[in-house]
């Protein structure tokens, strides 16, 4: 019986594959096949770009904030273009001095300021806004002159 069902599965696509290249059928068969293919594709990659895409505009929308903060902010101006101008560094905030070991462009200080190793807990009488610590380092940017 089983051997039955796998010859008729069988004997399906060879008819199927005999049919001449320019049967009605055949051409169907194929555009919906290639359509499955590349749409399962497709998906696959959104779902796998995801996370990747998310990061990147939170990283577009912060530059952009920082542009519009100092007035270097155009419309339909690429923020990517308008970035370049600026140098970010590190500073630690009980110093004021730069923090030359760290990498500021992929510093993420909401993610320091929920490590203990990285936060600094603030005293009740020096926490007036009543946040409780900060984190030990704090992006600045640097803009460069560019004739304004």
């Amino acid at each position: 019986m089983l051997r039955q069902n796998s010859d008729q599965a069988g004997g399906v696509v060879k008819r199927f594959l005999a049919l001449p290249n320019e049967h009605p059928v055949k051409i169907i068969m194929v555009a919906l096949l290639l359509c499955l293919v590349c749409s399962a594709l497709v998906s696959g990659a959104a779902v796998v770009l995801k996370p990747r895409q998310l990061a990147n505009e939170e990283l577009l929308a912060k530059k952009r904030e920082v542009l519009r903060a100092v007035g270097f902010y155009r419309e339909g101006e690429s923020i990517r273009a308008a970035f370049k101008n600026v140098e970010t560094r590190l500073i630690e905030l009980a110093t004021g001095e730069y923090a030359a070991d760290i990498d500021a462009e992929s510093y993420n200080y909401d993610v320091a300021l929920r490590d203990p190793a990285t936060r600094v807990e603030l005293a009740s009488r020096e926490d007036i806004a009543k946040i409780q610590a900060i984190a030990r380092y704090a992006p600045v940017y640097l803009f460069q002159d560019q004739g304004v």
